[in-house]
């Protein structure tokens, strides 16, 4: 056999050849072998002496070979020294962990990437958005808010000239005032614009002063609650909130001839719920129900409200049996910090 214990990486075949001797009879001596390592069974050969291989991987072998005569007896296996195929670089461990060590970094490197041109685009909307509410901030102010402005001032100097015990005097004077704290409301608006949002600290103080600008003449009960846990709402559905109840008072002051009107905001665990109702003269809950507004768009606008902050709304009205408006949000998007800890730890209190 070949002494040589050692092939290179470049091996493409391995040729092993052996011979058996048998002085009485040559011709009856069969052979078998194998290679350890590569090879489970023995491979029979006849009378061949030769023994080829090709593309081993790397690794050690032993090459193992008996003999027999025909009548099915054979011989001890002899053993070849020990045969080692060296490995190419690319099949080294080294190569493997190096190629995975470079594939996660490439991945690290990527993912890297992706964030941080999510976080750009995030920003960039978020400027965006930031320079149409400065937009819009500054045309509200040097437009409308002067404008209503300097018809308070015209309306000013008119109510000093009517005359102090005319019935209409009183009147004149109140929708002045209203209208100055309306003006001082569009101003904060635009404030909130340039700035912050409406707080969930100052929801209910912003309803009640919205009632307080739509009480006329007749006189309504306004009665606003706050109930449940102590959970803080989002900046955005307090914003949508706010105008929801804005546009629900603003009907039941209006037009339901109403003479109370209650107003709950429920911190509950599982949702927050906003609710309006009033005991006025009601309508035919059908109509919007059948999407029939006929010209009336505000359910339509508190419906679009409640779906953008992912809340359902619903109206529930009959002639004569007032109305009742409510819209409910899941607690995972109304609230600051609801998560399924905080739910489970509420949860526990409560045994």
């Amino acid at each position: 056999m070949n002494a040589k214990r050692t092939f290179g990486p470049g091996a493409q075949t391995l040729d092993v050849r052996y011979f058996g001797l048998n002085l009485s009879d040559p011709t009856r001596v069969v052979y078998r072998y194998r290679l350890k390592n590569y090879e489970a069974g023995w491979q029979d050969a006849g009378n061949r002496t030769e023994a080829i291989y090709t593309h081993l991987r790397p690794g050690k072998y032993m090459f193992q070979v008996a003999a027999s005569n025909g009548d099915g007896i054979w011989t001890k296996p002899s053993e070849s020294v020990p045969l080692t195929v060296l490995p190419a670089f690319y099949q080294t461990w080294w190569f493997g962990a190096s190629c995975i060590a470079i594939s996660i970094i490439l991945i690290c490197a990527g993912l890297t990437l992706r964030v941080s041109y999510v976080s750009r685009s995030i920003s960039m909307r978020a400027e965006e958005r930031a320079d149409e509410r400065i937009r819009i901030a500054r045309e509200l102010h040097d437009t409308l808010l002067q404008g209503v402005q300097g018809l308070l001032l015209t309306f000013h100097v008119a109510a000093e000239k009517v005359p102090v015990d005319h019935e209409s005097k009183k009147t004149l004077e109140r929708a002045l005032t209203t209208a100055d704290r309306i003006i001082l409301e569009g101003r904060n608006r635009v404030s909130r614009l340039r700035s912050d949002h409406l707080t969930d600290q100052e929801l209910k103080s912003s309803i009640e002063r919205v009632a307080s600008d739509l009480d006329g003449n007749t006189p309504i009960e306004l009665v606003v609650e706050r109930k449940g846990g102590s959970d803080t709402l989002q900046e955005h559905v307090v914003d949508e909130i706010f105008c929801i109840a804005r546009e629900t008072l603003t009907n039941a002051f209006r037009h339901s001839q109403a003479s109370r009107v209650v107003v709950e905001l429920d911190y509950q665990m599982r949702q927050f719920r906003f609710s309006c109702h009033d005991n006025g003269r009601g309508f035919d809950a059908g109509i919007w129900q059948r999407n029939e507004t006929n010209g009336h768009w505000g359910l339509r606008g508190i419906a679009e409200r409640a779906e953008k902050i992912g809340g359902k709304f619903s109206c529930a009205s009959s002639p004569g049996q007032g109305t009742n408006v409510q819209v409910s949000v899941p607690a995972r998007r109304a609230y600051v910090r609801a998560n399924g800890f905080r739910l489970f730890s509420r949860r526990g209190g409560m045994k």
